[in-house]
């Protein structure tokens, strides 16, 4: 897929980006694709994929679905308001559990049969945020299915069935699909990393994890050896966030991983802003949220820069190809592990 390759795109000029309307530089019947994933929680991952999904609809004019596939915990729904009998109607039958099911296209047959429009299965998974992008909620359903992948002995059938369904139901409808999965790697999580290529990865330091950047890595690494199927799996982008380059501990952080990612690593950092948190109260990310703090407008626009460069490297295959200064083992390898920590 060339979709943006040689497009000659301004990717330096956010306003003159986003009058582009990138939509129209991707082919039919073909999404880009991501997944947020990292090894545990509180790094938010969710908090920046909701942010940059919303940037991506409303902004750069890519049709945007979101997917959790976190089983019981909803995150995604939650930080948009999606909830309490809400969520229940959300999650009434079919749920994304049915995206792993072998006989979708038989749902979607009934569900085309019985309803008013033609978008079959899609039109009852998906569900407008309210600011933008569409999202399938996560179903409690999940957990039984990661159970019954595990009987399927066959890899290219085990960790195909979500590749499948977006390909089948998903890319004549949508620009990009972001997905959120749990930490552990399990069977839908696979499914995931199998149907994106692409890892997405959010980080917020901490002072008392000197090894997050070579754990990310040796993650990555031990994703591609363990498993034949993803092999040519990426790390696209790591994002740092709740990060001051004003203080010793931020400035030793971003130090830190540019040494351990001169590649992966996103434009800018997020800042850390108490709207972040006034408007997750609200249920709402901070392009929703009525906030006059400096710190929040420095938080959107650093969304906005690091949402467009995700983009611009899902849709310009082999992007990391002859960057200059940059050692193509040191982008792929472990790295070194700091002695000092940050106080």
């Amino acid at each position: 897929m060339n979709t943006f390759t040689d497009s000659g795109l301004p990717w330096d000029d956010y306003g003159a980006l986003r009058d582009e309307n990138l939509g129209a530089y991707v082919p039919d019947n073909e999404t880009l694709r991501a997944v947020a994933f990292v090894d545990k929680g509180g790094t938010s991952k969710t908090t920046s994929l909701a942010h940059m999904g919303v940037v991506a609809d409303q902004e750069l004019g890519l049709d945007t679905l979101l997917i959790a596939l976190d089983g019981k915990q909803n995150d995604l729904a939650t930080h948009f308001g999606i909830e309490g009998d809400d969520l229940e109607q959300a999650t009434r039958w079919p749920t994304i559990a049915q995206a792993f099911a072998p006989n979708i296209d038989q749902i979607d047959e009934r569900l085309r049969s019985e309803g008013d429009t033609d978008d079959g299965v899609l039109a009852d998974l998906a569900v407008p945020t309210g600011e933008g992008p569409d999202l399938i909620p996560a179903s409690e359903e999940l957990d039984g299915v990661d159970k019954s992948l595990s009987d399927i002995d066959d890899p290219a059938q085990r960790y195909s069935f979500l590749d499948d369904f977006l390909s089948q139901y998903v890319d004549d409808q949508y620009d990009l699909v972001l997905i959120d999965v749990p930490g552990s790697t399990s069977n839908v999580a696979a499914n995931a990393l199998w149907a994106t290529k692409h890892v997405f990865t959010p980080v917020r330091p901490s002072p008392l994890d000197t090894k997050q950047a070579a754990k990310i890595r040796a993650e990555i690494n031990e994703k591609r050896e363990r498993h034949d199927f993803l092999s040519d799996l990426e790390l696209t982008m790591v994002v740092l966030s709740q990060v001051s380059s004003q203080t010793k501990a931020g400035r030793y952080f971003l130090d830190q991983f540019r040494e351990a990612f001169p590649v992966e690593l996103s434009p800018v950092p997020v800042r850390d802003s108490q709207a972040v948190i006034n408007a997750q109260l609200e249920r709402e990310t901070l392009f929703a949220h009525d906030s006059d703090l400096s710190s929040a407008e420095e938080a959107r626009d650093q969304y906005r820069q690091n949402t467009a460069e995700l983009v611009r490297r899902l849709g310009t295959p082999g992007w990391k190809d002859g960057i200059e200064g940059v050692d193509a083992e040191a982008t792929s390898g472990p790295v070194a592990e700091s002695e000092e920590v940050a106080r």
